[in-house]
């Protein structure tokens, strides 16, 4: 082997074929690393690192070529070793090429693992937060309430509507509200048979959904969403046993895309209100029936501690006007 061709088989060629390498992976992974939303300083490190490389072996390899003296001092069997060497690293990446994406985009996958950890930790919160409230909760008033204030807190909604849902009379009433009046929303009462929109809708498929335009989206009561100012919407059913025994109803007066973690988020404060509610409503039932049965067991009393016809009509009337309010 002469001079000229030891030279360029044991130094130009490798040195070339090492700068094809380098080049090669780090062209290729440009794509990936400057991805608008997905750039990060380590996979730019990392790619510096393949363009640099191969850069320089791309310039001794060519000056070799060129010049056979160019570092002729250097014995170049050690060069050619430490060559051997540098292939190793752009042949495991070509050979692991579809995993790329993880070193070169690491940075911005960490930031979205971590702000996803974060965004689950800030909801796990809330719902534990709305669960200690609604232990305390005394009546569906203040139920309702304590779900207001989380959905205001965490969401950033202010105009909420709860709708009770009695599926046996196929009626639905309004029964709560924040941000919104009141009295107008306790006067609502949808028929879940012949009226339309998002409520009815909720009742029929259990499921919940969310409106981005309301003025133009066929499933909306537009003569409610109207009175409410809302622009978009969602719409969470409140699920028990099976049974659908009210709807959670917000809105927005500015266009908003709700994503598909505040939809599951609401979803979840729902459910835990619904099980309030089931509580409460118990409750009620139950001093209702205790308030009767204390109403007739005074009127019975008293009855049998009057003699005289009028004056039994005149106990009954009045215990009967107090418990009424009259």
């Amino acid at each position: 082997m002469d001079h000229t061709t030891r030279v360029i088989v044991l130094e130009a060629a490798p040195l070339l074929l090492l700068a094809v390498l380098y080049l090669g992976v780090a062209l290729a992974l440009a794509p990936d690393l400057w991805r608008r939303g997905r750039f990060s300083w380590l996979g730019f490190g990392v790619w510096s690192l393949f363009l640099l490389v191969g850069a320089i072996t791309g310039v001794l390899g060519g000056a070799k070529l060129n010049d056979d003296d160019f570092l002729g001092g250097i014995t170049p069997w050690p060069v050619l070793a430490l060559i051997v060497l540098a292939l190793v690293p752009p042949i495991v990446f070509i050979a692991r090429w579809p995993e790329r994406k993880l070193l070169v985009q690491a940075g911005s996958r960490i930031r979205d693992a971590e702000e996803a950890a974060s965004d689950r930790q800030r909801e796990a919160e809330s719902i534990s937060r709305l669960s200690t409230a609604l232990t305390q909760a005394g009546s569906g008033e203040a139920a309702a309430a304590h779900l207001f204030d989380e959905l205001e807190r965490v969401l950033g909604i202010d105009k909420t509507m709860l709708a009770i849902v009695d599926e046996e009379t196929r009626k639905a009433r309004g029964f709560a509200s924040s941000g919104v009046d009141a009295d107008w929303w306790r006067s609502i009462l949808l028929d879940l048979d012949d009226d339309k929109g998002a409520i009815v809708t909720v009742v029929r498929e259990r499921t919940p959904f969310a409106v981005f335009d309301v003025q133009s989206a066929p499933n909306i009561n537009q003569q409610i969403a109207e009175t409410v100012g809302a622009r978009s919407a969602a719409f969470v059913p409140l699920l028990s046993e099976g049974r659908c025994t009210g709807v959670l109803a917000v809105a927005s007066i500015e266009a908003r895309l709700f994503s598909t973690a505040e939809m599951e988020l609401m979803v979840d404060f729902a459910n835990e209100t619904a099980l309030a509610l089931g509580r409460t409503q118990s409750k009620e039932a139950l001093q209702a029936a205790l308030d009767r049965e204390r109403l007739m067991a005074e009127v019975s009393h008293r009855v049998r501690s009057e003699l005289d016809l009028d004056a039994v009509l005149q106990v009954a009337v009045e215990e009967v006007g107090k418990a009424v309010g009259v």
